[in-house]
């Protein structure tokens, strides 16, 4: 484990887990922030789809998906600033495709040209919130939560290096993103 202070104040914290520079599920590189008079938002992102499928059938790229966020923050929050972001997930990482600022709006899912075709692929809609301090003194933080539509509920999820394949088609993940 290795631990170091970033230049922005956060005390960074590194954990190898099982083995020592190499990819391994235990490992982590974990932020921590002292916060003193501001706490972090907590948005919540619901998302549905707007072209709904008949029951029992998955989700399908090319839908059309109504999201609603709600952020929980320590001073008024501004839906102005809400960023909503589209993302193609594909295997272990994403590519961010679109994305839209508000509390609510619809957001068409597409495959860009580069991944037609493609397996593992998912939709994910990330939504995040930078507050506005009243004191000047005090740094404005972000919070986030994301949530993700999968075309076939049995393809697994990939989050870094686990797999998920229990996860369900429709998933809520506060917290998962940076």
């Amino acid at each position: 484990m290795d631990m170091e202070n970033g230049p922005d104040g956060a005390l960074y914290v590194l954990e190898y887990g099982d083995g020592f520079f190499s990819g391994n599920p235990d490992a982590q590189l974990a932020r921590i922030d002292f916060v003193r008079g501001n706490y972090t938002p907590v948005p919540q992102v619901a998302a549905t789809l707007t072209t709904s499928p008949a029951p029992g059938e998955p989700f399908q790229f090319g839908q059309q998906v109504t999201f609603q966020v709600t952020v929980t923050d320590d001073a008024p929050v501004d839906c102005s600033t809400v960023t909503v972001g589209y993302i193609l997930g594909h295997e272990e990482h994403g590519h961010p495709l679109s994305s839209t600022a508000g509390c609510t709006g619809t957001i068409t899912t597409f495959i860009d040209s580069g991944h037609a075709g493609a397996g593992n692929l998912s939709a994910v809609f990330v939504a995040s919130y930078t507050d506005t301090p009243e004191d000047p003194d005090v740094p404005p933080l972000t919070g986030c939560a994301e949530v993700v539509l999968v075309p076939n509920p049995r393809t697994p999820i990939s989050w870094g290096r686990r797999l998920h394949p229990e996860l369900p088609a429709h998933l809520h993940v506060p917290g998962r993103c940076e």
